[in-house]
């Protein structure tokens, strides 16, 4: 028995032991919570009177050898008082403010047990004496005229001054560009709220990592794994290195995937035997579903239609100009192999490779114009804003104007805005970081304008996935229109403006520092703009070259005849007899026709009939085999190309 009390109280006394030590983790977690707050609260810090980037630095090696409880709070002791004395308010505090403007100023962490009472009422005093007043360390960005969201950090820099390839920083050094970076996210990020796991999960997971991580690459992998965890596509466009590519890497074959029918699906090919519609299987031995595990962990995307046009690049991209074997699935649903070469950077092809899917090429390329049914169409990426009036002008009397917005706008929103709106309302509240009150925020209403000759027609907006930032704040102001109506597939769900740094001398990143919601206060982050009318490409809409989404927006424009939209011929054909059972002749204005294509493809996009022509006798086809049906007849010649829809009956 006395060896059994022996035994009870030496286990007790070691729990009582472990529990007194803190863990690493834990150190340096805390430690990053009580620095970034103490920079923005304590009246010395906040005025840039103390070098507060040396404290941390100072007590971060003696901090790691420490492992009691007692002693870590010495640490935090020293690191507050360096911080120098506290003043004590005068005035009262601030008012108190509705919850959705302080959800990134949860301070219930000063409670943990983990803290001394010593440092839990130094906190506290901090805390209560704090009042609003200008923050050193962040200031609005104004070179635009009027604050609009962006940050800039006069007494501040965010960023470690090296190259990380020519100089790499030490641990103490990276847990700094940690703390900085998290603390700003956790201030002034409108978003944090919607995030997928909290913001102090995040740090909680990677203190340790970016301790111990060993070299430059892996150290930029890692920034990137932390950034996605902000789940917006805005962080995903502004975080890069100058030295290293994602594990896709940059270069790519001369061929662009779009996401359809849960595929990943040719929607244009530079490669004769690559044909549209074509699904891609596998990509170097690996499937789909693995490349898209190993690469989403390094994508910051707020919704599955945002990561998987991400993913559209990424899984066939490469890390250097090498090639790589695909498998894809022709129409017939036979494999093939193709090994192509990844020569090409997406950026130097951005067109080719992050444009929305447009089969028409002319509507790619316009600014606006009249489509069968007397509608008005226009391209919001390629509008000028010297051109808008006479954009209106020419269209504010047809009965309908579509608007595709599945590209990025080019002209300021107000511009179209001003000539068509007719209701006069808050469409949008922003959401501003107060920068005098760290992580809390306000609202400021956007109401519509009011045009002096406002448009009476039907309004028809196109958008999906591309659809992202200043084109989503574009819809949100055309929708306010009394007759107005969504067509597509729900945006990037990336909306406000966008305040972003280097991290080092190459690496870049940012966050959305401007919220944007409904005037209802309804939340567009992650979420994007739903359409009214839900429609999005297929694979048997990509082989028959079809834009479905602009064939529903014609049909809700009221346009219910057959619309052939694919035309864009450099030369007339006319078919006859059209409707057909039998022979067809085809009559084109071309004077030499040798050598030339002709194709027919049914709706599905299978080709039913492929000759070169030898001569002009090739000009008429038996169809009479042909099921009932409408097919699409090309004719591919050296001086250019003609479509037509045909009908066999």
């Amino acid at each position: 028995m006395r060896r059994f009390l022996l035994l009870f109280v030496f286990v007790m006394s070691m729990f009582k032991v472990n529990a007194q030590n803190v863990s690493l983790q834990d150190k340096l977690y805390y430690t990053c919570k009580v620095w970034g707050y103490v920079k923005y609260y304590h009246s010395e810090v906040s005025n840039c009177n103390v070098n507060w980037d040396s404290v941390l630095t100072r007590f971060l090696p003696v901090l790691k050898t420490v492992t009691s409880k007692p002693d870590f709070n010495n640490i935090l002791d020293s690191i507050i008082t360096a911080a120098g004395s506290m003043a004590i308010a005068t005035t009262p505090p601030p008012t108190t403010l509705p919850d959705e403007l302080k959800h990134n100023l949860n301070l219930n962490w000063f409670q943990d047990p983990v803290f001394s009472t010593t440092i839990q009422q130094k906190l506290d005093t901090i805390k209560n004496n704090f009042r609003p007043h200008k923050i050193c360390w962040v200031d609005k960005n104004n070179q635009l005229g009027s604050y609009n969201g962006y940050l800039v950090f006069p007494f501040d820099t965010p960023m470690l001054n090296v190259i990380t390839t020519q100089s790499y920083p030490s641990a103490n050094d990276r847990l700094l560009l940690l703390f900085k970076y998290w603390n700003l996210i956790n201030y002034f990020n409108p978003y944090n709220y919607v995030l997928d796991r909290p913001w102090d999960s995040s740090l909680h997971d990677y203190v340790v990592p970016f301790d111990t991580v060993s070299d430059s690459k892996s150290l930029y992998l890692l920034i990137e794994k932390l950034t996605t965890d902000l789940d917006d596509a805005h962080v995903e466009g502004f975080t890069y290195s100058s030295a290293y590519s994602r594990p896709s890497g940059y270069y790519m074959p001369p061929i662009r995937l779009i996401y359809a029918d849960n595929n990943y699906v040719v929607a244009a090919s530079k490669i004769p035997n690559v044909s549209p519609g074509d699904v891609l299987l596998s990509v170097d031995g690996k499937t789909t579903q693995q490349l898209e595990d190993s690469l989403k962990q390094y994508i910051s995307a707020g919704n599955e239609s945002v990561l998987r046009r991400e993913l559209c690049m990424y899984i066939i991209s490469k890390e250097s100009s090498t090639n790589e074997t695909l498998v894809l699935k022709d129409y017939t649903g036979s494999s093939y192999t193709v090994t192509l070469s990844c020569n090409i950077i997406a950026g130097q092809d951005y067109d080719f490779y992050r444009s929305n899917y447009y089969p028409v090429d002319s509507l790619r390329t316009i600014q606006w114009t009249t489509l069968p049914c007397d509608i008005g169409y226009v391209n919001i990426s390629n509008l000028e804003e010297a051109d808008v009036a006479s954009m209106y002008t020419d269209l504010k009397n047809k009965s309908a104007i579509i608007f595709d917005l599945r590209k990025y706008p080019k002209v300021n929103y107000a511009a179209v805005n001003s000539l068509i709106q007719v209701l006069s309302a808050t469409y949008a509240k922003l959401m501003y970081p107060d920068l005098q009150y760290p992580g809390t925020f306000y609202w400021q209403n956007h109401n519509s304008f009011v045009g002096t000759d406002p448009y009476q027609g039907k309004v028809v907006i196109l958008i999906n996935e591309q659809t992202q930032s200043h084109g989503e704040y574009y819809t949100m102001t055309l929708e306010g229109m009394p007759n107005a109506v969504k067509v597509g597939s729900q945006t990037a769900g990336a909306d406000g403006n966008i305040t972003y740094w280097n991290l080092t001398r190459d690496i870049t990143t940012g966050f959305s520092s401007l919220g944007v919601f409904y005037g209802n206060k309804d939340s567009t982050q992650r979420i994007g703009i739903e359409p009214d009318s839900v429609v999005v490409p297929t694979i048997a809409g990509i082989r028959y070259n079809r834009d479905e989404v602009l064939e529903k927006g014609l049909r809700a424009a009221g346009c219910n005849l057959y619309v052939n939209l694919i035309e864009d011929n450099t030369f007339s054909m006319i078919i006859f007899p059209n409707p057909a059972h039998d022979m067809i002749s085809i009559k084109v204005d071309l004077e030499n026709v040798v050598g030339s294509l002709i194709t027919i493809k049914d709706i599905y996009g299978r080709t039913v009939f492929k000759k070169t022509l030898n001569s002009t006798e090739g000009m008429k086809i038996d169809v009479s085999n042909f099921p009932k049906g409408v097919y699409m007849l090309s004719l591919e010649s050296k001086d250019g190309n003609a479509k037509s829809k045909l009908v066999i009956n």
